[in-house]
């Protein structure tokens, strides 16, 4: 994944050494879901982030790797989804990468949340609540890979 600067000097969540950072290559299916999150918690606490950006970065992983896991990819093989976190002094950092069809979730339009529920659109509403928690929402599609960068204030 390559990594985009947002101020703090970030070169990605490559870097293994990296204590403020990890990535991991998680299958196609919700149970890869759970490691993606005891990853993303030890990072969080261990950085001390607060529990409103950590709610944010949970949301943000959960909704996006779900989307990813159930409509991304055509066929029923194993893929393998990138997931990234790096903490920085003014924001926490989520890369997701997976090689399903294209699909730019910042190019949807917002639900209308002043219809009723019964009149509403289905779906959307998971990515409408990351683009409102982050700071800043980014989308690439490189080599055939989709790249989703999520960057969420880390205030104390």
């Amino acid at each position: 994944m390559s990594a985009p600067d947002d101020g703090d000097a970030d070169t990605g969540v490559e870097r293994a050494a990296d204590p403020a950072a990890f990535e991991q290559s998680l299958a196609n299916d919700l149970e890869s879901l759970g490691s993606a999150n005891a990853a993303l918690s030890q990072l969080l606490a261990r950085h001390a982030v607060s529990a409103e950006a950590t709610y944010a970065c949970t949301l943000a992983l959960e909704e996006i790797f779900t989307n990813i896991v159930k409509y991304a990819y055509a066929d029923e093989l194993p893929h393998a989804i990138r997931f990234g976190a790096r903490c920085t002094p003014r924001h926490v950092i989520l890369r997701f990468c997976d090689d399903g069809r294209e699909f730019d979730p910042l190019a949807e339009p917002a639900p209308d949340l002043d219809r009723p529920v019964e009149e509403r659109t289905v779906g959307g509403l998971g990515i409408h609540l990351v683009r409102r928690l982050a700071d800043r929402v980014e989308y690439e599609r490189i080599r055939g890979h989709n790249n989703l960068t999520v960057f969420v204030a880390n205030r104390a």
